[in-house]
């Protein structure tokens, strides 16, 4: 059992709740690294837009994102795989809503309702987008 002096965590004498706290976190940790997700943030053409993030598995990932691009315009994902196929990925990642503060980076940008943007996004990756000149 760690000590505290040596910079354990030792739990109030007689309490097993931190070590109950640490094992949890730690399968949740192992379940986690059992399906390697990655994380989507969602922009929409609502003024009120949230900018969420989901997270999708690697496999679905990849069929949002083909050939290593990271952005994507809902219509052209709906297009190239299918409505039955976008509608699978897209009920699976609405169940996976990530909280902003608990996310470890955002690896793709979804568009729903702006086509109009892709002119800034010709080749779909985020590094190599047009800017706007003023």
């Amino acid at each position: 059992m760690p000590s505290a002096a040596r910079g354990g965590f030792a739990p109030r004498p007689g309490s097993t709740n931190g070590w109950w706290r640490i094992r949890e976190r730690l399968s949740w940790r192992k379940d986690q690294a059992r399906q390697a997700m990655k994380n989507i943030q969602i922009i929409d053409g609502a003024d009120n837009c949230l900018y969420e993030i989901y997270a999708v598995t690697d496999e679905d990932f990849a069929v949002i994102f083909p050939d290593g691009t990271d952005v994507e315009f809902v219509e052209d994902f709906v297009s190239r795989v299918g409505e039955e196929r976008a509608a699978e990925i897209s009920d699976a990642m609405w169940a996976r809503r990530v909280e902003k503060k608990q996310v470890s980076g955002i690896h793709g940008t979804l568009f729903y309702e702006l086509k109009r943007k892709s002119a800034y996004y010709p080749t779909k990756k985020e590094a190599e987008a047009i800017a706007l000149r003023q």
